[in-house]
């Protein structure tokens, strides 16, 4: 009598085989097409760190730290030229690089003064913090002599004076630090930090030069120069680009 269907074991042994299959595909399926959902998830991690760093930080210390100059080490070494990043390493799990960078630490058999310059050819400025500090669609250079970060913390729309702690425009100001009260937007509605690698490439030019000078007076002009106002925001065809690139320093 000739059967019309499968036997239970012949239906497992497809199953299997459809399993194994799955197995295989779904990786490369993966890589191919979530490559960029990927870097956009792990970018967003990165910022989310930083913001819990300096939201601990405020709490431990009652104000945020300043985006330039490190308020517990003013005046001691180069302690005034070290970025924000540096200020709230203890808060990411990084509080050893923090103790190596403001006490000193042994090099070559030689004791280290707290804060040393930011261009020293020192172990604690060639540590590259990939899990929170670095764009992940950036390729990791060997050969780089300092390491950099992609993120900044935002000092608001100035584009005059941007050192200048007397003209607050954001919740960062250098060498000032800030307090949740001084914010008078609020919180919720004032940038903590953001991305500021904007292209894998670092061939690629990707700051406007050439402006009017009425363009430093008016921040809201700079949206005019990129193709979209939101999601696309690479720079107009005929705007005149920097040759520098977008890597920026820890310190």
């Amino acid at each position: 009598m000739k059967r019309n269907g499968f036997s239970l074991l012949e239906l497992i042994i497809v199953i299997a085989i459809l399993g194994i299959l799955a197995a295989i595909l779904l990786p490369v399926l993966t890589e191919t097409r979530g490559g960029a959902g990927h870097n956009r998830t792990h970018c967003m991690n990165n910022l989310r760190q930083i913001a819990l760093g300096t939201l601990n930080y405020e709490s431990a210390n009652m104000h945020f730290p300043a985006a330039k100059g490190l308020s517990k080490f003013s005046g001691v070494g180069a302690a005034d030229e070290y970025s924000a990043f540096v200020e709230i390493l203890p808060f990411l799990e990084q509080n050893e690089l923090y103790q190596a960078i403001t006490k000193g630490q042994q090099f070559e058999g030689v004791q280290l003064s707290p804060c040393p310059p930011l261009y020293d050819d020192l172990p604690c400025w060639q540590q590259e913090l990939y899990g929170c500090y670095h764009c992940p669609s950036v390729p990791r250079r060997e050969d780089a002599d300092q390491v950099s970060t992609h993120y900044g913390f935002c000092i608001g729309d100035r584009a005059r004076n941007i050192a200048d702690p007397k003209s607050l425009r954001g919740g960062f100001a250098s060498s000032k630090p800030i307090g949740f009260g001084e914010i008078t937007d609020g919180s919720s509605n004032t940038i903590l930090a953001g991305e500021i690698c904007s292209s894998s490439d670092e061939d690629k030019n990707p700051f406007a030069i050439n402006q009017s000078e009425a363009f430093l007076n008016e921040p809201e002009s700079c949206i005019d120069l990129t193709k979209g106002k939101y999601g696309d925001w690479t720079f107009n065809k005929g705007v005149p680009l920097s040759p520098y690139r977008t890597r920026r320093a820890l310190g």
